[in-house]
């Protein structure tokens, strides 16, 4: 039976999916324009402002679940959203494009760190079963040496089209 709740409901799902399609739009869209803004790639925008933006709110998760007892919540986050996001968002943007979707850097510089970051985040978690503060640490500064490292050497380097110069 049609409720006044499940038409409330209803209206409410496709309010908020209409809500959320125009705000990827105006989030996609002002990445773009400040990838232009600081003459980098679109790619590196979306590795370095729109990837952290997006994880924001799956990251307090983790963090709330580390501080709070249950570091397997934070551990499951992590892996679950790797898998998700290489599994699904990838292969749906494979699928939706047909072609040639990344810049040849990424192979080169950015698909490597994300294997070693992987890897070493099972290593270390693999010999003992527990992930120490030293080994965080050892994963943090990795990342934010690569996150330096990739905006310093895509500047000025974005073509009209958003590409890397090198690749067109």
């Amino acid at each position: 039976m049609i409720t006044p709740t499940v038409i409330m409901l209803s209206a409410a799902l496709v309010v908020s999916i209409v809500v959320l399609a125009k705000g990827s739009d105006m989030f996609t869209e002002g990445s773009k324009e400040l990838a232009h803004i600081l003459r980098i790639t679109y790619t590196v925008v979306g590795i370095l402002v729109v990837s952290i933006s997006t994880t924001l709110p799956e990251n307090t998760v983790s963090i709330y679940s580390a501080a709070t007892g249950s570091p397997d919540v934070a551990f499951g986050n992590a892996i679950g959203s790797i898998i998700f996001n290489v599994g699904v968002a990838l292969a749906i943007n494979g699928i939706i494009r047909r072609g040639r979707v990344l810049d040849k850097h990424v192979y080169i510089e950015d698909v490597p760190v994300m294997i070693t970051m992987t890897a070493l985040a099972w290593i270390f978690s693999y010999v003992d079963g527990i992930l120490s503060r030293a080994e965080g640490l050892v994963l943090l500064l990795i990342g934010i040496m690569y996150y330096v490292y990739r905006f310093r050497s895509s500047r000025g380097s974005m073509n009209k089209e958003g590409r890397a110069e090198e690749d067109v």
